[in-house]
């Protein structure tokens, strides 16, 4: 991606399908940990973008929602159409994460503990959906709430005015 070969195939889909189509691929994990995924997204919310990379970005999220959420609670995902997209917000329980953490989040290898950090993941997740937004001009911003819930939306480009 950085070489800049890799290209977009884009096409029209259902964001709901993409999503459940990724939490099912993560269902076990998910239910070691005690987590549900609390899906809103309309059935007839529809973007344009290259449906394996957003699947993989999509994918990326939940699985570090899983893997770094506080276990037994859900993960929010829900979308809400703005001015010329979609945007795609995945939103979890995180008692470690701090505001001055946010910059690093997409440096690759970075792991906020990395003594306590699960053997299986190498911090490249979000450095990866962060190369796969810039081949398909999403744009990825995190935040972190009084409440300690940590989102990361995707502002997904339409090329269309009427989002259905």
């Amino acid at each position: 991606m950085e070489a800049g070969i890799e290209m977009a195939d884009k096409s029209r889909f259902l964001l709901a399908s993409l999503v459940q189509g990724c939490w099912q691929d993560l269902k076990t994990q998910a239910a070691e940990r005690t987590v549900s995924l609390h899906l809103e997204v309309a059935d007839d919310c529809t973007v344009e973008t290259d449906r394996d990379k957003l699947r993989l970005m999509v994918t990326n999220l939940l699985s570090n929602a899983i893997v770094h959420g506080k276990r037994g609670q859900g993960i929010r995902c829900f979308a809400t159409q703005e001015k010329g997209c979609v945007k795609l917000t995945i939103a979890n329980r995180s008692d470690e994460l701090v505001e001055s953490d946010l910059p690093y989040l997409f440096d690759r290898f970075w792991q906020k503990d990395p003594a306590r950090s699960a053997q299986q993941h190498g911090g490249l997740g979000l450095s990866i959906v962060q190369a796969l937004a810039r081949l398909l001009d999403i744009e990825v911003t995190v935040g972190l709430d009084p409440i300690q819930s940590f989102h990361i939306s995707l502002r997904i480009p339409q090329p269309w005015t009427d989002i259905r």
